[in-house]
């Protein structure tokens, strides 16, 4: 049975797909929000490094809503564009690539988060806070290295 076969087992979208307001899914939600089984999640995962999904302390895999996103993207190209692996990688490196270091990506937006420590449980405070201190000692060697550094820092 080739890739294209599977088709019958993937769910195409009629309408645009709405995404809950959740900041993380877990796999079986990403799976049944985009219609598509947990081996063609994984084998995506494998296949295009973009998809980059956290893991939790239990185990589980946590996706975000860019990870949605693409996932509903490479699913397109797949199934209705039907291109093949290589281009499809192609085209979704063209649409979700990085901009390069110091040129704002042209249709980004500037987004504006706020958090408030009682929408965050304990371990989330704690992992903040170490990555504060963390990020906080990288930048007192970078100082230390070239002084010059400390006027760009501020």
């Amino acid at each position: 049975m080739n890739y294209f076969e599977h088709q019958s087992e993937i769910n195409l979208p009629s309408a645009p797909l709405e995404i809950p307001q959740k900041s993380m899914f877990k796999s079986d939600e990403i799976c049944s929000l985009i219609g598509i089984k947990p081996y063609v999640l994984r084998f995506w995962e494998s296949e295009f490094d973009i998809i980059s999904p956290l893991t939790s302390s239990t185990g589980q895999k946590l996706y975000d809503h860019k990870d949605i996103e693409v996932l509903v993207q490479i699913k397109k190209f797949l199934f209705e564009d039907k291109m093949m692996i290589d281009k499809a990688k192609m085209e979704v490196s063209k649409i979700f690539a990085a901009p390069q270091m110091g040129q704002p990506h042209p249709e980004k937006e500037e987004v504006v988060v706020e958090f408030s420590r009682e929408n965050l449980s304990f371990k989330d405070r704690e992992k903040l806070n170490k990555a504060k201190e963390m990020l906080l000692s990288i930048s007192a060697k970078l100082k230390a290295k070239n002084p010059a550094l400390d006027q760009l820092l501020h």
